[in-house]
């Protein structure tokens, strides 16, 4: 009876690691929000940090080499200023964030209309 539960208490250990494995390696969706900040404040050149609302990923796209994702959201540079829509296209390939991708600010109402139509498809 012994040597069955220490196989068992070895399934269950390996089993717990390649979990933990799984779980580290694999890209989430606070990686990709985090990705996406640092993007639009690098493209703003925002000397302070700018205050991010509302960020969701509003559709995800699966490919053969990966996947891409729509994350839309709000933006604003101080906590008194106006709200800017955005919308980035981040693709995800053998689990790691890939440098090119697509943002778009809203910097005029026509934009802004256009961004909310994006981001409300998938709602």
């Amino acid at each position: 009876m012994k040597r069955f539960y220490i196989k068992l208490f070895i399934v269950g250990l390996l089993s717990l690691s390649v979990f933990a494995y799984v779980y580290y390696n694999t890209v989430h969706d606070s990686d990709v929000f985090q990705t996406v900040q640092q993007r639009i404040e690098q493209k703003t050149k925002a000397t302070k940090p700018l205050i991010f609302n509302d960020m969701r990923i509003a559709q995800r796209f699966e490919q053969s080499k990966g996947e891409m994702l729509r994350v839309c959201g709000d933006f604003q540079y101080s906590l008194v200023g106006n709200k800017q829509a955005f919308v980035a296209i981040v693709s995800i390939s053998n689990n790691k964030i890939s440098s090119a991708g697509q943002i778009l600010l809203a910097d005029s109402e026509f934009t802004r209309s256009s961004i909310r139509t994006l981001c409300a498809e998938q709602r």
